[in-house]
């Protein structure tokens, strides 16, 4: 993965984050947990994305990526279970994410390379 590719992905991240912040804003009250789990979670991915930049060693950081992208999706299927979000804002969330799962994964293999 080039350098343009990493930044496509902090595009993809932050396209994400914007779609969050529109989406949390109608979470019931009560759900105020799930809610800042997935910004902060959200939040910490591009962080990630922006170290892993810096570094030399990217494959710890590029395994949490992964892994956040996993509890984000995880934290999105609980709120529509909660009905919270829609079926089609969950569609398009999880979108979002499988995208830059695959850019992690393309990352990591040219890596390796």
């Amino acid at each position: 993965m080039n350098k343009n590719d990493r930044f496509k992905l902090i595009t993809k991240c932050k396209e994400f984050i914007v779609f969050i912040n529109e989406i949390i804003i109608n979470y019931p009250r009560k759900e105020f947990i799930l809610k800042d789990r997935i910004i902060n979670t959200s939040y910490d991915l591009l962080e990630l994305i922006f170290i892993t930049n810096l570094i030399e060693e990217k494959l710890d950081n590029q395994k949490l990526m992964l892994s956040k992208i996993s509890m984000i999706d995880f934290y999105l299927e609980e709120s529509y279970h909660k009905l919270c979000i829609s079926e089609k804002k969950l569609n398009k969330g999880c979108r979002q994410l499988e995208e830059m799962q695959k850019m992690i994964y393309g990352w990591v293999k040219s890596d390796a390379s």
